[in-house]
């Protein structure tokens, strides 16, 4: 198993590393382009919240490590940001017409849907949230 991992600061302008982090981590575990897209996705949408409600009363680090095989990957975001636990999180409700939709309130719906399981923990004054990627893993269409 290989393991890849780096630190950064919870600012939306730091995105940009945090998704070149990720694409050069899971194409050196060797993963199919739908693979590291559903990777991407996950990381970017959790350093994104972390980002815009974790850090909105002050600095936040978050460390991040993708670590796996060409079959299973987990990426582990390890942050100091107040507790938040996104696996308690309901799913929004679906709308009933176009009309009465509402934008954004999606992006932890579309985690669960692209990642095999999520586990939650706080540890140490810290949020661990570990995202698990497999074989069987929803949204990870074009798999072998």
């Amino acid at each position: 198993m290989r393991r890849f991992a780096t630190e950064l600061p919870a600012e939306l302008a730091r995105a940009a590393d945090l998704a070149a982090f990720l694409e050069e981590a899971a194409a050196a575990l060797g993963l199919s382009r739908a693979r590291r897209d559903a990777i991407q996705l996950c990381g970017e949408e959790i350093f994104v919240n972390i980002a815009l409600h974790g850090a909105a009363s002050g600095p936040v680090r978050v460390a991040i490590a993708l670590q796996g095989d060409g079959a299973t990957q987990t990426l582990v975001l390890d942050d100091d940001a107040p507790a938040f636990d996104p696996t308690a999180v309901a799913e929004p409700p679906e709308a009933a017409s176009l009309e009465e939709a509402r934008a954004g309130g999606r992006g932890l719906l579309l985690v669960r849907r692209f990642s095999a399981a999520q586990r939650y923990a706080r540890v140490g004054g810290r949020n661990r949230l570990e995202l698990l990627f497999g074989p069987a893993a929803p949204g990870a269409r074009g798999e072998a």
